[in-house]
């Protein structure tokens, strides 16, 4: 993680030296100032930096907050007072344990309010995390530098702690300007729409940011509206952020295309406005992009792999789009146009392409040898269908179930269709 340490207007030269000190102590170096009332060059300040001077003679000073993150891919601010619409608090701690997922790299920025009121409603906007560090209700406020060391030491910890060892895939975030830029486009449409409040405009955008900061998708008792109620089953889903990829295996028949079909069609009945078949159905503004039923097509020359080929390139494009809303992507039976060895070869890129994108989502397969992309990919999770075999047949629950499919049918079907297969082997 690359941190860059951001104070806003600080006040004193004394915590000015002190934070660069407090910096240099945890291997820091990145230090920026936004309209700083002390003066970096005071003899108080330099006298506090000690070994950390370098760090605040190379300061870079900004004129306002969205100047100086907006080269960042990540903003955290902090602040001890929870905001009754704010749900993107952490503690230090919490977000400490994340942060061993960032990209080697990854520019985020901490940061600081002035010493006698922190940060602001307006310069929280600003910020995709709030971060609060837990103290004694008696004396909660943290001195600037101290707050500053305690947050240094938290994530020097778990930077050097060995827990995070392999290098994480790269996620090409955008950089802060272009999600500013995207916030400014949405508060111009609300209001021309006539949805915005004209005197309180904050309130609804707060809101508006935090989803998009959030992207995700929860569903409970979750169902496919066209089959009967005396025979439809429902599952549980949780897509929490861009990136993840909840990759399913099962044998045939077993439900993975009818539940990929069940979570679009109900997506496209929220996004609608209808009611959705699902016992609670939670979800930001999302984008429907699927590879589902592909055909090929003797009039345009094109086979059915080709066909497949050219969804998922304009599936994986949307992805890319970060200036829109999240893409739920839903592929069915990745690639499977084409040979086992290269379907394995050109699934695994996909996949680990996919999860860098703007997008969260589902992909079927009936590769098993794809589960193990959950050791390299950090946000794609295994998750499957199975089959029970009662009197000679096979019997279907379609219970979505954690991790990769513990059994296969495909011969087992064959035979009961009066196909040759082998002899089960002993």
């Amino acid at each position: 993680m690359n941190l860059h340490i951001i104070l806003v207007r600080p006040q004193h030269p004394g915590n000015l030296g002190s934070v660069a000190r407090a910096m240099a102590n945890m291997g820091l170096s990145q230090l920026r100032l936004v309209g700083p009332l002390a003066d970096r060059g005071d003899l108080e300040a330099i006298k506090m930096a000690m070994g950390g001077r370098e760090v605040l003679e190379q300061s870079r000073v900004f004129q306002n907050l969205p100047e100086a993150i907006a080269d960042l891919k990540l903003v955290v601010g902090t602040s001890r007072r929870r905001g009754g619409e704010r749900d993107n608090f952490q503690t230090l701690r919490e977000f400490a344990g994340d942060s061993e997922n960032f990209p080697e790299g990854h520019p985020v920025g901490m940061v600081f309010g002035t010493e006698d009121k922190g940060l602001t409603k307006e310069e929280l906007i600003h910020c995709q995390k709030i971060l609060t560090i837990p103290s004694h209700p008696d004396c909660p406020s943290l001195n600037l530098a101290q707050a500053v060391m305690v947050v240094a030491y938290e994530l020097f910890l778990t930077q050097t702690s060995g827990l995070g060892e392999e290098d994480p895939v790269e996620k090409a975030a955008a950089p802060l300007k272009d999600f500013e830029g995207m916030a400014e486009d949405w508060r111009r449409l609300l209001f021309e729409s006539g949805f915005l409040d004209k005197e309180n405009p904050e309130h609804t955008m707060r809101l508006v940011r935090n989803a998009f900061n959030r992207a995700r998708l929860s569903a409970k008792d979750l169902a496919h509206p066209l089959i009967p109620e005396t025979d439809r089953i429902s599952n549980d889903l949780a897509l929490e952020t861009l990136g993840t990829v909840l990759l399913v295996t099962g044998s045939n028949m077993s439900g993975k295309s009818t539940f990929l079909r069940t979570l679009g069609i109900n997506l496209c009945l929220a996004q609608a406005g209808a009611p959705v078949c699902a016992g609670f159905f939670e979800w930001t503004w999302v984008r429907l992009a699927t590879c589902i039923r592909v055909d090929d097509s003797l009039e345009a020359g094109l086979s059915f792999f080709y066909a497949e080929v050219k969804r998922l390139k304009s599936l994986l494009d949307a992805t890319k789009d970060r200036s829109n809303a999240p893409v739920v992507f839903l592929i069915d039976e990745i690639f499977k146009g084409t040979n086992n060895r290269e379907r394995l070869i050109g699934s695994r890129s996909y996949i680990s392409a996919l999860s860098q994108g703007n997008g969260f989502g589902l992909v079927t397969t009936h590769d098993l040898e794809l589960t193990d992309l959950d050791k390299t990919v950090p946000g794609l999770r295994n998750a499957h269908f199975q089959e029970t075999v009662a009197a000679g047949a096979l019997k279907f629950d379609y219970k979505l179930r954690p991790g990769p499919c513990p059994t296969t049918n495909a011969l087992r079907i064959m035979e009961l269709e009066g196909l040759p297969v082998p002899p089960p082997q002993t």
